[in-house]
């Protein structure tokens, strides 16, 4: 079955298609055809539609949003080549028209959805989750945040919450050969409002504790991206953003749809012993887990 990995984002990129052509090119990757994607696909698909899932009309072009975008299907492309990527365009970056376009990702096949945007937490919050982020047995990954210690939503929602580390990579012969650390800029804490999920099992924090697993996103460490709404062709990208867009790639090349009963990031819980192990790093002085790596 072919995976649908969707992105999340507000406002339009009229350069988004271009863009990738030419980033998949240089990068000696198969080209991605504007297209409909498809659960019965198997190869590389570009599709852009409105929250409501239409082809038009998309929303506004804003080249701040155009860039999440580029950073978001280009990096699905890096890890998962073959991977069809569908574009939900919000009409505004408000959350209830993020949250409905999650919901219209679904509705359209999606069986993994990119979030690399956020909200500081707010009151009625979980009434968002329930309306829009929760949909068992797909993984609904998002940004934990590029300013440090704090929560933001829809990361606090319990699914896949995704914080930044500082990778230096010393070949590139595919394998892993360097140092990885917490990045200072990724979010991280304790939920003011998100119940703690039974897969959490933390002492420090009564509530659900951010983020569940995490990737590159130091800028000084960070990876090529081609944009040009906005932005100068090819340049170094970092942020959450990448990382969220790494997860949610990874998560679609394991191709393990977990059963309705089950939040994919409980499997992230469960097979900790197959994932690397962050040892080194801090984003304040919290003194605990919430802000280092590797305690408890």
């Amino acid at each position: 079955m072919g995976q649908i990995v969707a992105i999340v984002d507000a406002c339009s990129n009229p350069n988004l298609a271009s863009d990738l052509d030419f980033y998949r090119s240089y990068f000696n990757l198969p080209a991605c055809p504007v297209g409909t994607v498809s659960a019965t696909g198997t190869s590389c698909a570009l599709e852009q539609v409105n929250e409501k899932g239409a082809t038009t009309p998309l929303p506004p072009a804003k080249s701040s949003w155009g860039l999440e975008e580029a950073i978001d299907a280009e990096m699905i492309s890096a890890l998962c080549p073959n991977c069809q990527i569908l574009v939900v365009e919000a009409t505004t970056s408000s959350m209830n028209d993020l949250g409905m376009s999650v919901n219209t990702a679904i509705s359209l096949g999606a069986t993994v959805v990119s979030n690399s945007y956020g909200s500081p937490e707010f009151a009625s919050e979980n009434d968002l989750s329930n309306a829009y982020y929760l949909h068992p047995g797909v993984p609904i990954v998002a940004a934990a945040g590029d300013n440090g210690y704090g929560v933001q939503f829809p990361a606090a929602s319990p699914n896949v919450a995704v914080g930044g580390t500082t990778l230096i990579q010393k070949t590139d012969t595919g394998a892993r050969n360097g140092s990885e650390k917490l990045w200072s800029g990724s979010g991280s804490g304790c939920s003011l409002y998100e119940a703690k999920p039974v897969w959490q099992h933390h002492t420090r924090c009564a509530n659900r504790a951010v983020a569940d697993v995490g990737a590159d996103a130091n800028l000084n460490t960070g990876v090529w991206i081609y944009n040009t709404f906005g932005g100068s062709g090819l340049y170094e990208a970092g942020g959450t953003s990448v990382a969220t867009a790494l997860v949610s790639a990874i998560f679609a090349l394991s191709n393990t749809a977990a059963p309705s009963t089950v939040s994919p990031a409980s499997n992230l819980y469960s097979n900790a012993n197959a994932l690397y192990s962050v040892t080194q790093g801090s984003n304040s002085g919290c003194g605990n887990y919430l802000c280092n790596a590797a305690q408890s």
